[in-house]
């Protein structure tokens, strides 16, 4: 009984020992692909943090980055590859057509490079090109193509216009300064000069091959996939191309060219964030919502102008307030402007401390909330006056074709008020008018004209907006100035 007991033990442990062998041999490789297809600001950075943080709680094998950008913000450009680095999987950047600028750094981050035919990877020099911040820039960098074995020469080239990339007999590469290239030249030391001077590297794929930035060349995800091998190598998840495979230094972990692809797709608050933090949207928000707001002064009631304005800010706040909860003050900040510049128009008369502390205000708000995206006072302050660019041509031509249509006139006060036509502006004549009543003959916004004691007087409201016909009480007279309120 006994015999037959421990014989029925072994047999379902070697079944369950084939089980879990066969199982595990059937199991594809996971691999999560995220989209790097704009300019890279916080709303992309915040929707690759979220892709990373869903591979790993996924227990992701491979992370493939598929990558079409123009560049973006340094600071955003940091976050995401420390993000890359502490995620602890092995990552894959596959440049499909240009990797340039922030782009090409965050490719150098990855640990097997593929691109497409044609494709483009360098460009970094930043902007503003300062020695400060190319310095920074070239040195972050070196750092990044060293860690991952890649010649950081090669990558200092990409930022640094001063860097001559010479290719000496033995084949070795290397990044001289102009004295550095003219005192080889005068030794008769042969060099191949790769990039010269006053030049920032960009390497097609062939090239980027030929100088150990690329690994792979490949049309599509899937022939990128089919070159790799997952590997293990002293207990370390390892990327490694098929032809440098050997088993005597490696273990073989999986081939990737059967792998599950998923997809990590932006959501809707991650595609507003990216689209309004992108460096070419945001001036031109920015400008037409100030705009709107200006032109909603001088229209009656409320229009199409003050809602095109408000909906851009609000794109505009609420874009950056999705990628950096600490946009947010910005908007504070502007708020206050407004609030301030409002209080002066409609409550304090003049044009005072108020009036200037608000603009000051609104323009602070607006460059704190840029600052949030590209991380430096000085691109910052670049935006800002892109936008106020846009601003002034845009209001000259709508200055100049708008009081041509008949919207604008049927909106807009436009009559002339002189003495000729029974305006009073007499201090003395004025001064009697305290105290007595009358009714609005225009709109007042919150200048503007009214009928008091039969003659037409130019007045200021009290409070905010009044409709014509409106009933009205002198409250005080101030020089020239008729203060008045309803009644």
């Amino acid at each position: 009984m006994k015999a037959k007991l421990w014989f029925t033990l072994i047999i379902l442990a070697f079944a369950c020992m084939f089980l879990s062998i066969s199982w595990g041999q059937n199991q594809k490789p996971s691999v999560y692909v995220i989209e790097i297809r704009n300019a890279i600001g916080n709303g992309l950075r915040e929707y690759i943090s979220r892709g990373v943080k869903l591979a790993q709680d996924e227990q992701a094998d491979i992370l493939l980055f598929h990558i079409h950008t123009p560049g973006g913000a340094v600071n955003s450009t940091s976050d995401i590859i420390r993000t890359i680095d502490e995620s602890g999987i092995p990552a894959i950047a596959f440049v499909d057509d240009e990797a340039i600028s922030a782009g090409a750094m965050i490719t150098l981050s990855c640990d097997k490079i593929a691109a497409v035919p044609g494709g483009t990877i360098g460009d970094a020099q930043p902007i503003p090109t300062n020695p400060k911040t190319v310095s920074y820039v070239r040195g972050k960098i070196y750092s990044i193509a060293e860690e991952q074995g890649r010649n950081p020469e090669v990558a200092a080239a990409m930022v640094d216009r001063a860097i001559i990339l010479v290719r000496f007999e033995d084949g070795t590469l290397k990044g001289l300064t102009p004295e550095e290239f003219k005192n080889n030249q005068s030794k008769n030391i042969k060099m191949e000069v790769i990039s010269p001077q006053e030049n920032v590297l960009t390497v097609s794929t062939d090239q980027g091959i030929e100088l150990g930035v690329v690994d792979v060349k490949a049309d599509n995800t899937s022939n990128v996939l089919r070159q790799l091998n997952l590997v293990d190598v002293d207990g370390k998840r390892l990327l490694q191309q098929k032809d440098e495979f050997n088993p005597s230094d490696a273990k073989l972990i999986a081939n990737l060219e059967d792998a599950e692809i998923n997809e990590v797709s932006m959501t809707i608050a991650e595609q507003i964030a990216t689209f309004v933090t992108n460096p070419m949207v945001a001036p031109i928000l920015m400008a037409l919502g100030i705009l709107g707001i200006i032109m909603e002064f001088k229209t009656v009631g409320w229009g199409v102008a003050g809602t095109i304005g408000l909906v851009c800010l609000g794109l505009f706040f609420g874009g950056h307030m999705i990628a950096r909860i600490d946009a947010g003050i910005g908007l504070i900040i502007f708020i206050i402007g407004l609030g301030l510049l409002f209080a002066e128009i409609f409550l304090i008369p003049g044009f005072g401390i108020a009036g200037v502390s608000g603009i000051i205000f609104i323009f602070g708000g607006l460059l704190f909330t840029i600052d949030t995206n590209t991380g430096s006072w000085a691109e910052a302050i670049m935006t800002m006056s892109q936008s106020l660019v846009i601003m002034l041509v845009l209001g000259a031509f709508l200055v100049y074709f708008l009081p041509k249509t008949s919207l604008w006139q049927s909106t807009i006060l436009s009559t002339e008020e002189t003495t000729e036509e029974g305006y009073s502006s007499s201090p003395r004549e004025l001064a009697d008018l305290q105290g007595k009543h009358g009714v609005a003959f225009t709109h007042l916004r919150p200048a503007g004209v009214a009928i008091i004691d039969g003659q037409r007087v130019n007045v200021v409201s009290q409070g905010a907006f009044v409709e014509k016909d409106t009933e009205l009480e002198v409250l005080k007279v101030e020089g020239g100035r008729v203060i008045v309120k309803t009644t």
